[in-house]
Protein backbone atom coordinates (compact mmCIF):
# COMPACT_ATOMS: atom_id res chain seq x y z
CA UNK A 1 0.00 0.00 0.00
CA UNK A 2 1.29 3.52 -0.82
CA UNK A 3 0.46 6.39 1.50
CA UNK A 4 0.21 9.95 0.17
CA UNK A 5 3.15 12.15 1.13
CA UNK A 6 1.28 15.37 1.96
CA UNK A 7 -0.68 14.21 5.04
CA UNK A 8 2.51 12.68 6.46
CA UNK A 9 4.40 15.95 6.00
CA UNK A 10 1.58 17.90 7.65
CA UNK A 11 1.54 15.51 10.57
CA UNK A 12 5.27 15.96 11.04
CA UNK A 13 5.09 19.75 10.66
CA UNK A 14 2.46 20.28 13.37
CA UNK A 15 4.64 19.27 16.35
CA UNK A 16 7.53 21.34 15.04
CA UNK A 17 5.34 24.46 14.82
CA UNK A 18 3.99 23.93 18.31
CA UNK A 19 7.52 23.48 19.64
CA UNK A 20 8.66 26.80 18.10
CA UNK A 21 5.77 28.68 19.74
CA UNK A 22 6.56 27.14 23.08
CA UNK A 23 10.21 28.25 22.89
CA UNK A 24 9.05 31.79 22.14
CA UNK A 25 7.09 31.85 25.35
CA UNK A 26 3.64 31.27 23.84
CA UNK A 27 1.55 28.32 25.05
CA UNK A 28 1.42 25.44 22.60
CA UNK A 29 -2.06 24.97 21.15
CA UNK A 30 -3.55 21.51 21.70
CA UNK A 31 -3.70 19.44 18.51
CA UNK A 32 -7.02 19.65 16.70
CA UNK A 33 -8.77 16.30 16.50
CA UNK A 34 -11.16 15.56 13.65
CA UNK A 35 -13.57 12.64 13.96
CA UNK A 36 -13.64 10.56 10.79
CA UNK A 37 -16.87 10.49 8.79
CA UNK A 38 -17.11 6.80 7.98
CA UNK A 39 -19.79 5.07 5.92
CA UNK A 40 -22.10 2.60 7.59
CA UNK A 41 -20.66 -0.85 8.15
CA UNK A 42 -22.60 -4.12 8.44
CA UNK A 43 -19.74 -5.45 10.56
CA UNK A 44 -19.91 -2.40 12.84
CA UNK A 45 -23.64 -2.90 13.34
CA UNK A 46 -23.11 -6.61 14.05
CA UNK A 47 -20.48 -5.85 16.67
CA UNK A 48 -22.74 -3.36 18.46
CA UNK A 49 -25.58 -5.88 18.53
CA UNK A 50 -23.38 -8.73 19.76
CA UNK A 51 -21.76 -6.58 22.46
CA UNK A 52 -25.21 -5.62 23.74
CA UNK A 53 -26.50 -9.20 23.61
CA UNK A 54 -23.54 -10.42 25.64
CA UNK A 55 -23.84 -7.61 28.19
CA UNK A 56 -27.53 -8.14 28.99
CA UNK A 57 -27.84 -11.94 29.03
CA UNK A 58 -29.87 -12.64 32.19
CA UNK A 59 -28.61 -15.12 34.77
CA UNK A 60 -30.55 -18.36 35.07
CA UNK A 61 -31.23 -18.74 31.34
CA UNK A 62 -29.29 -19.93 28.29
CA UNK A 63 -29.20 -17.83 25.13
CA UNK A 64 -28.26 -19.33 21.77
CA UNK A 65 -27.47 -17.27 18.69
CA UNK A 66 -27.85 -19.61 15.74
CA UNK A 67 -27.36 -17.13 12.89
CA UNK A 68 -26.50 -13.48 12.26
CA UNK A 69 -27.49 -11.41 9.22
CA UNK A 70 -26.62 -7.75 8.64
CA UNK A 71 -26.95 -5.40 5.71
CA UNK A 72 -26.86 -1.68 4.99
CA UNK A 73 -29.76 0.50 3.88
CA UNK A 74 -29.20 3.65 1.85
CA UNK A 75 -31.48 6.71 2.02
CA UNK A 76 -30.57 8.20 -1.35
CA UNK A 77 -32.50 11.42 -0.76
CA UNK A 78 -30.78 12.18 2.56
CA UNK A 79 -27.45 10.63 1.58
CA UNK A 80 -27.16 8.55 4.77
CA UNK A 81 -26.97 4.88 5.53
CA UNK A 82 -28.19 2.69 8.36
CA UNK A 83 -27.62 -0.95 9.26
CA UNK A 84 -30.18 -3.73 9.69
CA UNK A 85 -29.32 -6.62 11.98
CA UNK A 86 -31.21 -9.90 12.26
CA UNK A 87 -30.41 -12.21 15.19
CA UNK A 88 -31.80 -15.76 15.21
CA UNK A 89 -32.10 -16.30 18.97
CA UNK A 90 -33.28 -19.13 21.22
CA UNK A 91 -33.68 -18.72 24.97
CA UNK A 92 -33.81 -21.71 27.37
CA UNK A 93 -35.32 -21.34 30.86
CA UNK A 94 -37.15 -23.39 33.47
CA UNK A 95 -40.56 -22.47 32.05
CA UNK A 96 -41.75 -21.35 28.65
CA UNK A 97 -43.08 -18.15 30.24
CA UNK A 98 -39.67 -17.33 31.69
CA UNK A 99 -37.99 -18.10 28.36
CA UNK A 100 -40.33 -15.62 26.63
CA UNK A 101 -39.69 -13.02 29.36
CA UNK A 102 -35.93 -13.33 28.89
CA UNK A 103 -36.29 -13.08 25.11
CA UNK A 104 -38.34 -9.90 25.49
CA UNK A 105 -35.76 -8.44 27.88
CA UNK A 106 -33.01 -9.08 25.35
CA UNK A 107 -35.12 -7.61 22.56
CA UNK A 108 -35.81 -4.40 24.49
CA UNK A 109 -32.14 -3.93 25.39
CA UNK A 110 -31.09 -4.41 21.78
CA UNK A 111 -33.74 -1.98 20.51
CA UNK A 112 -32.59 0.64 23.01
CA UNK A 113 -29.06 0.28 21.69
CA UNK A 114 -30.24 0.51 18.09
CA UNK A 115 -32.16 3.73 18.87
CA UNK A 116 -29.30 5.29 20.80
CA UNK A 117 -28.10 7.28 17.79
CA UNK A 118 -24.49 6.27 18.24
CA UNK A 119 -22.64 6.35 14.95
CA UNK A 120 -22.27 2.99 13.18
CA UNK A 121 -18.51 2.89 12.96
CA UNK A 122 -15.98 0.53 11.49
CA UNK A 123 -15.34 -2.03 14.22
CA UNK A 124 -11.79 -2.51 15.46
CA UNK A 125 -10.16 -5.92 15.08
CA UNK A 126 -10.05 -6.30 18.86
CA UNK A 127 -13.81 -5.71 19.23
CA UNK A 128 -14.54 -8.16 16.43
CA UNK A 129 -12.34 -10.83 18.04
CA UNK A 130 -14.02 -10.37 21.40
CA UNK A 131 -17.61 -10.75 20.15
CA UNK A 132 -16.68 -13.72 17.99
CA UNK A 133 -15.08 -15.44 21.00
CA UNK A 134 -18.26 -15.14 23.11
CA UNK A 135 -20.13 -18.45 23.37
CA UNK A 136 -22.92 -18.01 20.82
CA UNK A 137 -24.17 -21.54 21.16
CA UNK A 138 -24.23 -22.97 24.69
CA UNK A 139 -25.97 -26.37 24.64
CA UNK A 140 -29.49 -26.41 26.04
CA UNK A 141 -30.52 -28.79 28.82
CA UNK A 142 -33.27 -31.38 28.59
CA UNK A 143 -34.98 -29.97 31.68
CA UNK A 144 -35.30 -26.49 30.15
CA UNK A 145 -37.97 -25.10 27.83
CA UNK A 146 -37.19 -22.71 25.01
CA UNK A 147 -38.54 -19.77 23.06
CA UNK A 148 -37.11 -18.91 19.63
CA UNK A 149 -37.57 -16.01 17.24
CA UNK A 150 -35.66 -13.55 15.06
CA UNK A 151 -34.82 -10.13 16.52
CA UNK A 152 -34.82 -7.44 13.83
CA UNK A 153 -32.96 -4.20 14.54
CA UNK A 154 -32.26 -1.08 12.53
CA UNK A 155 -29.41 1.04 13.81
CA UNK A 156 -30.03 4.73 13.40
CA UNK A 157 -27.73 6.37 10.86
CA UNK A 158 -24.82 8.43 12.02
CA UNK A 159 -23.13 11.17 10.05
CA UNK A 160 -23.26 11.04 6.23
CA UNK A 161 -20.68 9.02 4.33
CA UNK A 162 -17.63 10.98 3.13
CA UNK A 163 -17.16 12.28 -0.40
CA UNK A 164 -16.20 9.67 -3.02
CA UNK A 165 -12.53 8.72 -2.96
CA UNK A 166 -10.44 8.88 -6.10
CA UNK A 167 -6.89 7.76 -6.84
CA UNK A 168 -7.09 7.74 -10.63
CA UNK A 169 -7.31 3.97 -11.18
CA UNK A 170 -9.64 3.37 -14.13
CA UNK A 171 -12.23 0.85 -15.26
CA UNK A 172 -11.88 -2.91 -15.00
CA UNK A 173 -8.41 -2.59 -13.54
CA UNK A 174 -10.02 -1.25 -10.38
CA UNK A 175 -12.19 -4.35 -10.09
CA UNK A 176 -9.24 -6.65 -10.60
CA UNK A 177 -7.08 -4.81 -8.08
CA UNK A 178 -9.71 -4.83 -5.34
CA UNK A 179 -10.75 -8.42 -6.03
CA UNK A 180 -7.09 -9.40 -5.64
CA UNK A 181 -7.03 -7.54 -2.34
CA UNK A 182 -9.99 -9.60 -1.10
CA UNK A 183 -8.44 -12.89 -2.20
CA UNK A 184 -5.06 -12.07 -0.70
CA UNK A 185 -6.63 -11.10 2.63
CA UNK A 186 -8.64 -14.33 2.65
CA UNK A 187 -5.64 -16.51 1.77
CA UNK A 188 -3.80 -15.27 4.85
CA UNK A 189 -6.66 -16.20 7.21
CA UNK A 190 -9.31 -18.60 5.88
CA UNK A 191 -8.18 -19.88 2.48
CA UNK A 192 -9.65 -19.41 -0.97
CA UNK A 193 -12.82 -17.42 -1.62
CA UNK A 194 -14.91 -16.65 -4.68
CA UNK A 195 -15.41 -12.98 -5.53
CA UNK A 196 -18.09 -11.70 -7.90
CA UNK A 197 -18.58 -8.04 -8.82
CA UNK A 198 -21.85 -6.10 -8.97
CA UNK A 199 -22.58 -2.39 -9.30
CA UNK A 200 -25.33 -0.28 -7.76
CA UNK A 201 -26.95 1.71 -10.61
CA UNK A 202 -29.27 3.69 -8.32
CA UNK A 203 -26.68 6.19 -7.13
CA UNK A 204 -25.96 9.04 -9.55
CA UNK A 205 -23.29 10.98 -7.70
CA UNK A 206 -21.26 7.95 -6.71
CA UNK A 207 -21.06 4.38 -7.94
CA UNK A 208 -21.05 1.53 -5.47
CA UNK A 209 -18.87 -1.36 -6.53
CA UNK A 210 -19.88 -4.41 -4.51
CA UNK A 211 -17.97 -7.63 -4.18
CA UNK A 212 -19.86 -10.73 -3.07
CA UNK A 213 -17.55 -13.04 -1.13
CA UNK A 214 -18.23 -16.73 -0.50
CA UNK A 215 -15.99 -19.70 0.38
CA UNK A 216 -14.61 -21.41 -2.74
CA UNK A 217 -15.32 -24.77 -1.10
CA UNK A 218 -19.02 -24.94 -0.23
CA UNK A 219 -18.21 -27.67 2.32
CA UNK A 220 -15.62 -25.52 4.15
CA UNK A 221 -16.25 -24.83 7.85
CA UNK A 222 -14.56 -22.24 10.02
CA UNK A 223 -14.41 -21.02 13.57
CA UNK A 224 -16.14 -17.70 14.23
CA UNK A 225 -12.72 -16.29 15.17
CA UNK A 226 -11.38 -17.19 11.71
CA UNK A 227 -14.33 -15.48 10.05
CA UNK A 228 -14.13 -12.41 12.29
CA UNK A 229 -10.40 -11.90 11.71
CA UNK A 230 -10.92 -12.08 7.94
CA UNK A 231 -13.81 -9.60 7.96
CA UNK A 232 -11.99 -7.17 10.28
CA UNK A 233 -8.90 -7.34 8.04
CA UNK A 234 -10.98 -6.48 4.96
CA UNK A 235 -12.25 -3.24 6.51
CA UNK A 236 -9.04 -2.46 8.37
CA UNK A 237 -6.80 -2.91 5.35
CA UNK A 238 -8.35 -0.17 3.20
CA UNK A 239 -10.20 3.01 4.21
CA UNK A 240 -12.28 2.77 1.01
CA UNK A 241 -13.84 -0.57 1.90
CA UNK A 242 -16.65 -1.50 4.26
CA UNK A 243 -18.87 -4.53 4.57
CA UNK A 244 -22.35 -3.84 3.22
CA UNK A 245 -23.77 -7.30 3.95
CA UNK A 246 -22.83 -10.16 6.23
CA UNK A 247 -24.24 -13.58 7.14
CA UNK A 248 -22.73 -15.99 9.67
CA UNK A 249 -24.51 -19.25 10.40
CA UNK A 250 -24.03 -22.91 11.20
CA UNK A 251 -22.79 -24.94 8.23
CA UNK A 252 -25.18 -27.64 7.03
CA UNK A 253 -22.13 -29.80 6.27
CA UNK A 254 -21.03 -30.13 9.92
CA UNK A 255 -23.00 -32.89 11.70
CA UNK A 256 -22.00 -31.68 15.18
CA UNK A 257 -24.33 -28.73 15.78
CA UNK A 258 -22.03 -27.44 18.54
CA UNK A 259 -18.69 -27.89 16.76
CA UNK A 260 -16.35 -24.93 17.20
CA UNK A 261 -15.25 -25.25 13.57
CA UNK A 262 -18.77 -25.54 12.24
CA UNK A 263 -19.63 -22.12 10.84
CA UNK A 264 -19.85 -20.64 7.36
CA UNK A 265 -20.36 -17.12 5.99
CA UNK A 266 -21.25 -14.89 3.09
CA UNK A 267 -20.23 -11.25 2.85
CA UNK A 268 -20.43 -8.28 0.54
CA UNK A 269 -17.74 -5.63 0.41
CA UNK A 270 -18.64 -2.17 -0.89
CA UNK A 271 -16.29 0.41 -2.38
CA UNK A 272 -17.60 3.86 -3.39
CA UNK A 273 -16.21 5.47 -6.52
CA UNK A 274 -16.98 8.60 -8.57
CA UNK A 275 -19.45 8.20 -11.47
CA UNK A 276 -16.64 8.04 -14.06
CA UNK A 277 -15.79 4.56 -12.77
CA UNK A 278 -12.40 5.36 -11.24
CA UNK A 279 -11.48 3.28 -8.22
CA UNK A 280 -10.98 4.86 -4.85
CA UNK A 281 -8.99 4.01 -1.80
CA UNK A 282 -8.96 7.40 -0.07
CA UNK A 283 -5.30 7.99 -0.73
CA UNK A 284 -4.16 4.40 -0.37
CA UNK A 285 -3.49 2.12 -3.28
CA UNK A 286 -4.74 -1.46 -3.01
CA UNK A 287 -2.91 -3.97 -5.20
Amino acid sequence: MRLPALPVLCALAAPLTASCRSEAGEPAAPPEVHAADLPASALGGAVRALETLDAVRPAGALTQLRALLCDTLVDHAAGVESVRVFLDVSVFAETSERAREVFDELHRALENEARSGARVELASAERVRRVMAVDWDPPGREDLLSYSDVIRLEFRPGRPAPEPWSDGTEGAGAHESLASYVRRTAAQRIGQVDVSVARDPTRRDVSEHRFRITPSDSFACYTRTDIGEFLAALEGGSPAARLTSLRIERSQHEPDVHAERGWTFEAELGVSTPPDGSASTNGQEVR
